[in-house]
């Protein structure tokens, strides 16, 4: 049969939902082209969503009276052209993931770095500095500290303003 008339027939069917027709492209036109997808090296389940989405497109030329002269090269270039746009997607996605990951890497770097100054600063504090900011962190508040350190409140309001600012001070002169 020749191309056009092939062709032709084939754009028909589909658009009349013929059966005969969907058989025809599935049983004879679909193996060919799942063959040269998979020469791009694509897996077989790739291949097939990609002929699947292929032929979703060239329903979408048909309906909206679009111009097909030859159905298989056609269909064949909607194939490579669709798995071209999937390859692409995939790459954005994954220099997207890899940049988002290099910015993790570099803010916990930072972070670390951060930390390490932090401990430095407070390894430069008094002993009484250090239990204060310590039983802090752990969630005590001021009456429990001065109570545990044998200060008055008022006293450890004062020591706590001091250590801070010494704290600030060194923290300071490191940047």
């Amino acid at each position: 049969m020749k191309e056009e008339i092939k062709s032709e027939i084939l754009i028909r069917g589909l658009l009349n939902n013929d059966t005969k027709v969907f058989d025809y492209i599935v049983k004879k036109i679909k193996p060919s082209i799942i063959k040269h997808i998979r020469k791009k090296k694509v897996s077989k389940n790739e291949a097939e969503e990609v002929f699947q989405i292929s032929m979703i497109k060239i329903f979408d030329v048909l309906r909206n009276n679009g111009n097909i002269e030859k159905f298989e090269p056609y269909l064949l270039k909607t194939c490579l052209n669709t798995l071209i746009d999937r390859v692409v997607e995939r790459q954005k996605e994954e220099d997207k993931n890899e940049k988002y990951y290099k910015s993790i890497i570099e803010q916990l770097e930072e972070d670390e770095a951060f930390i390490e100054i932090i401990r430095e600063v407070f390894s430069k504090l008094d002993k009484g500095c250090r239990e204060i900011f310590q039983m802090k962190a752990d969630g005590m508040n001021l009456n429990e500290i001065a109570e545990k350190l044998g200060y008055t409140e008022r006293y450890l309001i004062t020591k706590k303003a001091r250590c801070k600012e010494r704290y600030l001070k060194i923290l300071n002169r490191m940047k």
